[in-house]
């Protein structure tokens, strides 16, 4: 490995005993068809995996905040501000022409937890998200975007957002659920998603975001 390589490995705290997969890890597909993806699916799920156990082990938060704050640690906008601290560009292993976007970034940052997965166990995983991604000042409450509809019809002194569920699709083991959420107003948003739960979320997310521009 070259001194850049082991420099990162100084960076992360952690030391490779399998150096390919570090290599891997910061190989972007312009480079080498053996490149970082595969790595990127393992780490995206440790990551979220670890972040969760986190939130839950020091957080009270009920599901909706946990959720919220999840998936801003997780986001590739999170991720990008990790690889931009660590300084992860110089070590990422492109073609001469190929530049380095901040999803590029974010997905290095996902490989490497993947990789060090792959190398170790979840606990050094845990302890390197703890150390490298997992900001404390994001753990503060939260507002759901249900919660915060809900706080504007009461300030406006009207009737509580309803939520419908409009239609269902996909095959049984892949349903995607549209929900409608509407306003005594007449004002309503739709969206779609996994579970109904989330469903409903976005489409109040929706909707609160376009009540919110419009006072803007």
């Amino acid at each position: 490995m070259n001194k850049k390589t082991m420099m990162i490995e100084e960076i992360l705290d952690y030391n490779f005993e399998n150096k390919s997969l570090l290599k891997q890890a910061l190989t972007h597909r312009s480079k080498h068809t053996k490149n970082y993806e595969r790595l990127e699916f393992v780490g995206d799920t440790v990551l979220s995996l670890c972040v969760s156990q986190y939130l839950y082990a020091h957080t009270n938060y009920k599901e909706g905040p946990l959720s919220v704050i999840r998936s801003d640690l997780v986001s590739k906008t999170n991720l990008n501000e990790v690889g931009l601290k660590i300084q992860i560009d110089q070590y990422i292993i492109t073609a001469k022409k190929q530049v380095i976007s901040e999803s590029i970034r974010a997905d290095v940052i996902e490989a490497l937890i993947g990789a060090v997965f792959l190398d170790s166990n979840l606990e050094t995983c845990y302890q390197l998200i703890q150390q490298h991604i997992i900001d404390t000042s994001s753990l503060k409450p939260i507002k759901d975007s249900k919660t915060m509809l809900q706080e504007w019809t009461h300030q406006k002194k009207t009737a509580l957002p309803k939520y419908n569920l409009v239609n269902t699709s996909g095959p049984a083991h892949d349903l995607k659920y549209e929900t409608e959420c509407l306003l005594e107003s007449g004002q309503s948003a739709r969206a779609t998603a996994k579970t109904k739960q989330s469903s409903e979320q976005k489409a109040a997310k929706i909707l609160y975001q376009q009540l919110t521009e419009e006072i803007a």
